[in-house]
């Protein structure tokens, strides 16, 4: 039986943190939320607004990046298919590097449930009321890492800001994240806002037609890269199909 994998099941490695020998019986973490939005910004950067849709489930994956930059402003989507081929639409790709253009979403997501993890240690099943986040660390730093990239926040390190629960099994989030990347340099200021959402549904329309869209096949090859597709299928229900279809058996030659 077909099942989702490939990509997917390493996109947001590191998020949720180390499984369990259980799964079921796992609490929910902050890396866990399939629905996010998120602005991040910081002085003399260009600040990132995303919206990012996700199912484990299904492997399916849709993330809606804006991306403020005076010189070379980018408005796009990107979209994943059972974790098995990329879709983009709208954003300026690096050719052989075009994994990279979800390392900016993906990694300010890292960064932010790895400091939630750090300071609301109990996960969000365990935060019923508006929290006042104020704290530091002097002497262990924050991993974070997406399935390409990587980063460290050494310390001292400090938060400063607000959660709250915002119903719907949602959260709302204001915080001030600050570190100094060398002694010689001020800080480094990174404010980090948006919502937290679960949602157990998401799935890409069948019938989206990927007209308009650059479509990649997903290979490993000690790493996932990405090849073009020349003539890809018209709809996200038509890539489905394939992904299911089995490969034809090559015909043996007739002597």
């Amino acid at each position: 039986m077909y099942r989702p994998c490939g990509l997917w099941v390493v996109l947001l490695a590191g998020l949720s943190g180390p499984a369990l020998s259980n799964p079921t019986a796992q609490p929910a973490q902050w890396g866990d939320f399939e629905s996010v939005r998120l602005h991040a910004s910081q002085p003399g950067s260009a600040a990132v607004d995303s919206y990012l849709q996700s199912s484990r489930a299904n492997g399916d994956f849709e993330v809606d990046i804006d991306i403020a930059d005076i010189a070379k402003p980018q408005h796009g989507t990107i979209m994943m298919v059972a974790g098995r081929v990329m879709l983009s639409k709208g954003l300026n790709l690096t050719p052989g590097s075009e994994l990279s253009a979800l390392d900016q979403p993906l990694l300010m997501y890292a960064v932010l449930s790895s400091t939630l993890s750090r300071v609301l240690p109990e996960g969000p099943d365990a935060t019923v009321s508006r929290q006042k986040i104020s704290h530091v660390d002097t002497s262990i730093g924050i991993a974070y890492a997406s399935a390409n990239a990587h980063g460290y926040i050494p310390p001292p390190w400090s938060v400063e800001g607000s959660l709250r629960p915002a119903g719907n099994r949602s959260f709302e989030f204001d915080l001030l994240l600050k570190w100094s990347a060398a002694a010689s340099r001020p800080p480094v200021v990174l404010n980090l806002k948006g919502t937290l959402q679960r949602q157990s549904d998401f799935r890409l329309d069948d019938g989206l037609e990927v007209d308009g869209f650059r479509v990649f096949s997903l290979d490993y090859h000690s790493g996932y890269s990405a090849k073009a597709m020349t003539d890809p299928p018209r709809t996200i229900g038509d890539i489905r199909r394939q992904l299911t279809t089995p490969p034809k058996s090559p015909t043996p030659d007739k002597k």
